[in-house]
């Protein structure tokens, strides 16, 4: 996650053109972004407000692959051939790599509608909600 790949992507796709357009757009300060680009961390919820705003893919933002936008995407898999678990597995890799869910979350809200609607009324009804995968084998 090359912070210079990642902001070159940005540039080419949306009308962000200084680390002062971002910086607004993330609500952070202009030499936050530069100490960002010379640690060379591009923050994933970054690329989330990138992503949410001009309709790009957040993973595609952080690494170039897949679809860009939700429009280039329109074959869904068939849910008979996405391997039982999959989703359990990404979830526990992620959780291992970042170390929480904020990733899963932002993700989760970014690209499926019915996820957003279920977040909004759960928060709505609780101040914090916890999404954790269900524990196996607790004593």
């Amino acid at each position: 996650m090359n912070f210079l790949d990642i902001w070159y992507r940005i540039k080419k796709e949306t009308p962000l053109k200084s680390f002062n357009d971002l910086a607004t757009l993330v609500e952070t300060s202009q030499p936050n972004v530069s100490r960002q680009k010379k640690e060379g961390i591009f923050p994933p919820g970054w690329a989330y407000a990138v992503g949410k705003k001009y309709g790009l893919f957040t993973e595609w933002i952080m690494t170039g692959e897949g679809p860009k936008r939700l429009s280039d995407n329109n074959t869904a898999p068939d849910p008979k051939a996405i391997p039982k678990g999959i989703i359990e597995e990404w979830v526990k890799d992620v959780r291992e790599k970042e170390g929480n869910d904020g990733r899963i979350v932002a993700e989760l809200m970014l690209q499926v509608f019915e996820f957003q609607e279920w977040y909004r009324e759960k928060k709505s009804k609780s101040s914090e909600v916890e999404i954790s995968l269900p524990r196996k084998n607790v004593a």
